[in-house]
């Protein structure tokens, strides 16, 4: 279950998510483990998977790894999955 799961990222990706203007793991944490999410497998990546949340009403795709905790690798906005959400 990913809600009660133990997740870690890079802190200086987190910095550069901010830098960049997208949003950070910080940001995204709570609204991954205060609701029920559903884990995509990744299609070109068969080690990762994808978390999709609505951060400021627009999908934000989090791109995640299984290593016995779930580690965080980058996250972008992705108006493709805009309409799976609505």
């Amino acid at each position: 279950m990913i809600r009660e799961a133990e997740f870690r990222w890079d802190p200086n990706k987190n910095e550069k998510l901010k830098e960049d203007g997208r949003p950070s793991f910080d940001e995204l944490l709570p609204l991954v483990t205060n609701r029920q999410v559903t884990r995509y497998p990744h299609k070109s990546n068969a080690h990762q998977f994808l978390i999709i949340v609505t951060f400021n009403y627009y999908p934000v795709v989090i791109v995640c790894e299984d290593r016995g905790y779930i580690w965080l690798v980058t996250a972008y906005p992705c108006r493709d999955f805009k309409l799976r959400l609505i």
